[in-house]
């Protein structure tokens, strides 16, 4: 439903995921509200195994989210890169991804789309 992009703020310097409505989308009531509850949701969340939201809007003409942005890019692009995990790496990333599922069952959030 969405697109996310790399930005960067002009005074800091500092880079953020930037996630905007798909444009063919913003007219869509149905959507819109979907979009608004993701951020309801992800702002009941904190935790260091979450992302953090810092900022949204609904009023402007292309409706955005941002977020933290890691460096590093996806563990898709990184295991068709290099293979499979050390083990110990593996396990690792494994109890951080469960830890951070925890905290969000605990908030009574269904995660339906891990990345």
């Amino acid at each position: 439903m969405g697109a996310v992009y790399l930005a960067q703020r002009e005074d800091t310097r500092e880079r953020y995921a930037l996630k905007v409505i798909r444009a063919d989308l913003i007219g869509g009531e149905e959507e819109l509200l979907r979009f608004r509850r993701e951020v309801e949701v992800v702002a009941l969340l904190s935790h260091p195994h979450i992302v953090r939201l810092r900022d949204f809007s609904f009023t402007t003409a292309t409706p955005y989210q941002v977020y933290d942005f890691y460096e590093g890019g996806t563990l898709q692009s990184r295991l068709q890169r290099e293979g499979g995990l050390p083990l110990e790496e593996a396990l690792e990333l494994i109890r951080k991804l469960g830890e951070g599922l925890a905290h969000a069952h605990d908030q009574g959030v269904l995660h339906r789309d891990l990345k």
